[in-house]
């Protein structure tokens, strides 16, 4: 949860021409924010029928996860900063919510299934994310 606060107070700290540099070839920092939304999203959707299936959602089993992404960065395009920022939060809140009516230690005594949900490995989706954000701002 730390580093998705640190993550916050960095966005909201950035103005529209920083939201606007590129990342990559592809992408801005506003587009890795709203793909970011996007799996938010998607993991409150999946955790309840992984939960209650017991089958893996479709992440853990199909690793192309471009036309995913795609949608997401075209879903949120609209959107300025601070709704994106809002909408993040958003979709946190649910997922803590749902982590919480389930319950952390049942999810955490089934890693194998479940570890996806607290992002705590040594590769981290929002780690990854955040030190590439933070690399291209010093430049």
């Amino acid at each position: 949860m730390e580093i998705i606060n640190e993550f916050y107070d960095l966005l909201e700290e950035l103005d529209d021409n920083q939201w606007d540099r590129k990342l990559n070839s592809k992408w801005t920092i506003k587009d890795c924010v709203a793909h970011l939304v996007g799996w938010e999203r998607e993991a409150v959707k999946r955790l309840r029928e992984e939960w209650e299936t017991g089958e893996k959602p479709w992440f853990l089993i199909d690793e192309d996860f471009d036309e995913f992404n795609k949608k997401s960065v075209e879903e949120f395009k609209g959107y300025n900063s601070k709704d994106l920022i809002k909408e993040w939060k958003y979709w946190q809140k649910k997922l803590d919510e749902e982590i919480k009516k389930i319950g952390e230690r049942n999810l955490k005594a089934e890693p194998e299934m479940f570890g996806w949900v607290f992002d705590e490995t040594g590769d981290s989706h929002y780690l990854y994310h955040l030190k590439q954000i933070k690399k291209v701002l010093k430049r």
